[in-house]
């Protein structure tokens, strides 16, 4: 037979699991946006083999930094 503070303490559990579930989802959305958006940036600095600040890298770091 459970007592009411055992109830309470599942109760409990129970939405800070529901919580802690939705932040790990929240934070791996977040990572795969964050990938998607800094690939272009990282594909151009793949690419270079002397590397030359040039407008496509600046575009690409601009928009990484106000995605971050």
């Amino acid at each position: 037979m459970t007592t009411q503070r055992e109830k309470l303490w599942i109760a409990e559990a129970e939405t800070y699991g529901l919580r802690l579930t939705g932040r790990i989802a929240d934070l791996s959305h977040f990572m795969a946006k964050s990938a998607e958006k800094a690939l272009p940036f990282f594909k151009t600095l793949w690419g270079a083999s002397k590397l030359e600040w040039t407008t496509k890298y600046q575009v690409a770091f601009e928009s990484l930094k106000a995605y971050l």
